[in-house]
């Protein structure tokens, strides 16, 4: 039955709360239809008859694909539902998430006022581990640090537990294995601090570099130049690499700028070689 009751419309209801208000134990509310085809076209509103309470209804928008979509005005289609995934700005989402905008920014505002330590907005991601049981397995955390400061903290579980293993500070220092750093990269480890440079090339020869660690300063000038380089040192390869764990001959060279206008950085300064032997102002 209906209701016209003070200029609202009611479809199963004596008391019409809305303009058009719509009550029933049917989970389709409303169904639109476009008999103009051969096959009928249609689309209709579902709305879960299970929620728990006033309040957590879920609304469903359904096409006969079984593909649910969410338009705003004048624009195309804003947001599609299929198989599992969701797609804002995409149509034909690829993954459980896929956004797609020519100016992709994301915002995670969280509105509760935080203190400086507290925790903040977060990202979590979650997963079974080999046993099927499902874990925490990582996070990032936007935590304030007082007011109009932040840092980030990526986390990753271990032995049972998700805890902080990189943090990037308000001041742009980066403590990996720690929770601050006294200088602009700290790395902390219980028993090995340890950096490694890494070829990756599967054929290593005699002069081929296996990585340098660079110190270069702008100098009066915003762009970083090989004649603004200070001092390098420097591996490289000494012999032709084999395959297995024996035959890697491998030197150290030291090079340092001097304070001439030309750059003084193409021989080094002193040598370590393969076999042990130091060479200074020779290679």
């Amino acid at each position: 039955y209906m209701t016209f009751k003070s200029g609202l419309l009611g479809v199963g209801t004596e008391d019409p709360e809305r303009i058009l208000h719509t009550k029933g134990a049917a989970e389709v509310q409303a169904l639109f239809e476009n008999p103009s085809t051969s096959s009928s076209q249609f689309a209709y509103v579902d709305i879960e008859s299970n929620a728990g309470s006033s309040g957590e209804a879920i609304l469903r928008l359904k096409t006969p694909d079984g593909t649910s979509y969410i338009n705003s005005k004048g624009s195309a289609t804003t947001m599609t539902f299929s198989s599992d995934s969701v797609g804002i700005g995409q149509t034909s989402p690829e993954g459980a998430l896929h956004v797609e905008a020519s100016d992709m920014v994301a915002y995670f505002t969280a509105t509760e006022t935080y203190s400086a330590g507290a925790s903040g907005p977060k990202l979590l991601g979650q997963g079974k581990d080999s046993g099927g049981t499902e874990r925490n397995l990582g996070y990032i955390l936007f935590t304030s640090q007082g007011s109009d400061e932040g840092e980030i903290r990526f986390g990753v579980r271990d032995s049972g537990s998700v805890t902080d293993k990189m943090v990037v500070h308000n001041d742009g220092k980066i403590a990996i294995g720690a929770s601050n750093a006294d200088s602009l990269v700290q790395l902390s480890h219980a028993t090995e601090p340890d950096i490694r440079l890494h070829r990756a090339d599967t054929s290593i020869s005699d002069g081929d570099s296996l990585g340098s660690i660079i110190w270069s300063g702008a100098g009066g000038e915003s762009a970083i130049t090989a004649g603004r380089v200070g001092a390098k040192i420097k591996a490289e390869a000494a012999d032709t690499w084999a395959s297995d764990d024996e035959e890697k001959g491998t030197e150290l060279q030291f090079f340092t700028q001097d304070d001439s206008a030309s750059d003084t950085l193409g021989s080094p300064r002193m040598v370590i070689d393969m076999d042990g032997l130091v060479g200074v102002g020779t290679s």
